[in-house]
């Protein structure tokens, strides 16, 4: 029996060739193990690399001298956050 979970988070890869290793051995049980905690870690992955995608774009686009430079660039009128017009704190 594999610890397929601490593999799995380890390693994509060598979780990849340890699912291979269980299937040519037969293993059909410790396969479908390891396929299910190869899924579950590379959701993790990129649950993780959406989110910091997701700060890094938000972090951009709310920096208000880069607003005013890209609209100016583009001739629009330079992109505001909602509450800000009226003074709201958000």
């Amino acid at each position: 029996m594999r610890d397929w979970q601490q593999i799995a988070v380890e390693s994509h890869y060598l979780t990849a060739v340890g699912v291979k290793e269980a299937l040519e051995a037969g293993d059909i049980h410790e396969t479908l193990r390891g396929i299910d905690e190869l899924i579950d870690a590379m959701r993790r992955s990129e649950q993780r690399a959406v989110r910091s995608q997701f700060v890094r774009l938000m972090t951009h686009t709310s920096s208000g001298t880069h607003n005013r430079r890209t609209a100016r660039q583009a001739g629009l009128p330079p992109l505001t956050m909602p509450g800000r017009r009226f003074g709201i704190r958000v």
